[in-house]
């Protein structure tokens, strides 16, 4: 048998160079896919951009809210306060009996702003004027006390006085009690005399 002994250098270049050409890339394909990529890689960035958008505008409204939510709560809190002060001043205060005090001519005004219940002490014979401040549907009392020291009463009352029966005559002893109520029909103090 025969042996062949093959004792050239092998030519790395060529051999290389050989390979290489069998080698086929197909660049069409990869910059279409790369291309594809990027298209869907900007598509991913806007919708990222519009999601960044409505973050903001979400965050917007939620800092509003908050704002309106705290102008609701100082609001609330502030009517809370003034319920608690007309339950406690102005009811009271309306209900509450005020004081008139009779002029020196004898008149007695009655400002029913200040309150729907009063009383005067009479230390002359006097006239009861219309009543200011009312509204329709009102209803008060008047307390007439004359003084310790005469029997005194009121003699005259404003025109939109009108007594049941016609009977507006108090008891005139000293330090005598008569209670005048009424309701206010819009027009007319429609009123009882009570004598004690």
């Amino acid at each position: 048998m025969s042996y062949y002994i093959y004792n050239a250098t092998i030519n790395k270049q060529t051999c290389i160079g050989n390979a290489l050409s069998t080698i086929t890339f197909n660049f069409s394909a990869l910059d279409t896919k790369l291309a594809s990529l990027s298209s869907k890689f900007h598509t991913l960035s806007a919708r990222v951009d519009v999601a960044y958008s409505d973050i903001d505008v979400l965050s917007g409204d939620v800092a509003v809210l908050y704002g309106q939510t705290a102008f609701l709560s100082s609001n609330i809190t502030t009517l809370y306060a003034q319920v608690a002060y007309v339950s406690a001043n102005v009811v009271a205060d309306y209900t509450r009996q005020q004081t008139l005090f009779q002029l020196p001519n004898g008149q007695v005004n009655w400002n029913t702003d200040l309150g729907l219940n009063a009383k005067v002490v009479l230390s002359a014979n006097g006239n009861l004027n219309n009543a200011t401040g009312l509204v329709a549907g009102d209803t008060g009392n008047l307390v007439i006390q004359s003084n310790g020291v005469s029997g005194y009463s009121l003699t005259g009352f404003g025109t939109n006085w009108v007594f049941s029966g016609n009977l507006s005559a108090q008891s005139a002893g000293i330090s005598s009690y008569n209670l005048a109520s009424f309701y206010y029909d819009g027009i007319k103090n429609l009123s009882n005399m009570v004598n004690f």
